[in-house]
């Protein structure tokens, strides 16, 4: 389902761009453009010890992420898990997990739809507010209705 999402917001970047997808083809660009905006989302009970991780895409400069309802929301306790943290991608790899995992922030949930497995989360921003890296695309309808959407609001 991760990858139903990532495929989904790749090929809109594909999309949306100035020229078109068969003459601008190029991975290495690709990835070079959008690798900042993607994050490791984690959530956790810690009461109940139950865990959960997955990527999300920041698709606004305040912090506003994208992810799977799974990753946020607690099929065992029927909930969303009460501590969710995004952890942004370091400048250069070390291969030193503290080191690799030091941009932690703490999240909010905004909104989820679990048939779409669709979910809103927030970076609390510290003072002074972050301007993240974001994917440079529309909101689609689906983004939007679980954005929007007063039935599952916290």
């Amino acid at each position: 389902k991760l990858m139903r999402v990532l495929s989904i917001l790749i090929m809109a970047v594909l999309t949306l761009s100035e020229t078109g997808f068969a003459t601008s083809f190029d991975p290495k660009e690709i990835y070079r453009e959008t690798a900042k905006s993607v994050v490791l989302v984690t959530s956790v009970d810690p009461e109940m010890e139950y865990k959960s991780m997955g990527t999300g895409s920041i698709i606004r400069a305040d912090g506003l992420i994208i992810t799977n309802t799974h990753v946020v929301f607690n099929d065992k306790s029927n909930r969303p898990y009460s501590k969710i943290s995004v952890y942004l991608k370091p400048d250069h790899l070390t291969g030193n997990l503290r080191t690799d995992t030091s941009r932690r922030y703490s999240a909010v949930l905004i909104n989820y739809s679990i048939p779409l497995d669709l979910a809103i989360v927030k970076v609390r921003q510290p003072s002074p507010p972050l301007s993240l890296p974001f994917l440079p695309i529309l909101l689609y309808s689906a983004i939007f209705k679980v954005y929007s959407s007063s039935e599952n609001s916290f």
